[in-house]
């Protein structure tokens, strides 16, 4: 169903039907990580058995077309999703944002210092491929960054500067004060 439609009902849904298709599945969610084992990169489909699966597949489907449409609007719900304690939603967002970093660049770079984006850091194991993607395409301005986890904390490195600090670090001095921008 979501296959053949989803553009159209992204396009021209409100933002209450994105609200509705995610309280749905959370009913569905058996856990917190329901749902991440698979990456949206990998999938051609979903298992239709899976009734979980099939809804995020759609509502992930129809926030990229809303995205395309009505960045603005999808925006606040991105942030709602980012907080959830369901992981699958994180997952969504992530996706979301790596197909129009052009669009939540400035959300990424938002929350990258938050409590959400320490979130994002400490669990990578359940969005791993969604969250390769959007740092892969990271330019903030006209420079391009590499984000750095050292610990819990996560900073953003200019491309030249990240060549002093693995100088450094091959030295064996890992203190870095400069500034990123």
């Amino acid at each position: 169903m979501f296959d053949k439609y989803y553009i159209t009902i992204g396009e021209k849904c409100s933002v209450n039907v994105i609200k509705d298709l995610a309280k749905k599945l959370e009913v569905l969610l058996k856990n917190e990580t329901h749902g991440t084992l698979y990456s949206f990169y990998d999938r051609k489909g979903y298992r239709s058995d899976e009734p979980a699966e099939l809804l995020s597949c759609g509502l992930r489907s129809i926030m990229l077309a809303k995205a395309q449409k009505d960045p603005e609007s999808l925006e606040p719900i991105l942030e709602t999703f980012l907080e959830d304690d369901y992981l699958i939603f994180t997952k969504i967002v992530l996706y979301v944002m790596a197909e129009n970093m052009n669009k939540f660049r400035n959300l990424f770079f938002k929350i990258i210092n938050t409590d959400v984006g320490i979130k994002i850091f400490e669990d990578t194991p359940y969005w791993g491929d969604e969250l390769k993607h959007v740092l892969d395409i990271t330019q903030y301005g006209d420079k391009q960054y590499v984000v750095e986890v050292i610990g819990i904390r996560v900073i953003l490195v200019d491309k030249d500067t990240l060549g002093v600090i693995l100088k450094r670090e091959r030295y064996g001095s890992t203190n870095y004060t400069g500034s990123c921008g």
